[in-house]
């Protein structure tokens, strides 16, 4: 049996983020294992002083469900980005600088296949929110909405 589709999406993300690069036309290059779908794991070595920058970590939010005939359902599963890169304390701008490249990024990468591979409709962005408690720590929240159609009970 194949992964539930969820997990499907979640992976498709992450590969989607890990594929960042200057050279590719983004902003910054992201480091091999500097992309989290279970951002609890080794979170702390990763915010650490020294950890691979920037970092992203994919969160599963809630879904909502559509219900139409023979047990087909819309389902929208929402998601959320976090992206953590340090900024210049130098630098006035930088801060605000950092996180709008770091938005800017995950839009680019998130566009590129909107399908999730042929699993979704549309992956939408829907919020980007600058936190500034961890100043002069850059922490951006990116939040998607990711529509697919399913069979009711297929995971």
């Amino acid at each position: 049996m194949s992964e539930p589709l969820d997990f499907q999406i979640l992976a498709n993300l992450k590969a989607a983020l890990l594929a960042i690069s200057i050279a590719g036309g983004y902003h910054y290059d992201v480091a091999a294992g500097a992309v989290k779908i279970d951002p609890a794991t080794d979170l702390d070595a990763l915010l650490a002083p020294g950890g691979p920058r920037p970092f992203y970590g994919i969160e599963l939010g809630t879904d909502s469900k559509e219900y139409y005939p023979s047990d087909q359902m819309k389902v929208t599963r929402q998601f959320k980005v976090f992206v953590v890169h340090d900024s210049d304390p130098a630098d006035d701008d930088d801060f605000m600088r950092v996180h709008l490249r770091c938005c800017a990024d995950v839009e680019k990468a998130v566009r590129a296949d909107a399908s999730r591979g042929g699993i979704a409709m549309e992956t939408l962005i829907t919020n980007a929110t600058f936190v500034t408690l961890y100043a002069p720590k850059v922490w951006t929240e990116v939040d998607l909405d990711v529509t697919l159609y399913r069979t009711n009970g297929q995971p």
